[in-house]
Formats: C-alpha cells, structure tokens, sequence
C-alpha cells in the first residue's frame, strides 16, 4: 500500500519494512519492483472476487501492507 507523502503520519522516503521486502525479493533472486497501489485501491483489491487466499499476519509497522500475485487463472 502506498503510503501518506503528506500530513501527520507523511513520510519523506521509503518507508524501512519496503527496504526488508526488496532485500528478501532479491536473496529470492527476483527482479521484481515494488510499486505503491493508493490505499482505497489496495483494499478494492485485496478483497476483489480474484482473490482466493489472504493471509492477515497482525505485523504492526507502519505500510507493511503487501500484495502479492503469484499466479494467472485464465476464465474459460
């Protein structure tokens, strides 16, 4: 989820868990780019009709939202 750039809880860079995600994406020997989704898309999406599993880990930092899409199911 993206985070606020702006107002009380604004940040200036990256929030510190996005730089853990980037280091364990590339131990994994990914190339994939984190990208920030606005938060009211975020939510629309982590509950959209595509999703099968959601995993709800209770980690209390701050923008350590994260969605992944591992797989492509093409309608019939």
């Amino acid at each position: 989820m993206q985070y606020d750039k702006t107002g009380p809880y604004g940040l200036t860079q990256d929030p510190p868990i996005w730089g853990e995600f980037r280091q364990i994406l590339h131990a994994a020997g990914s190339d994939v780019e984190l990208k920030g989704i606005e938060r009211f898309k975020f939510y629309d999406t982590a509950g959209g009709p595509d999703i099968t599993l959601s995993i709800a880990t209770g980690d209390q930092r701050l923008w350590a939202n994260l969605l992944l899409t591992i797989g492509v199911v093409k309608p019939k």
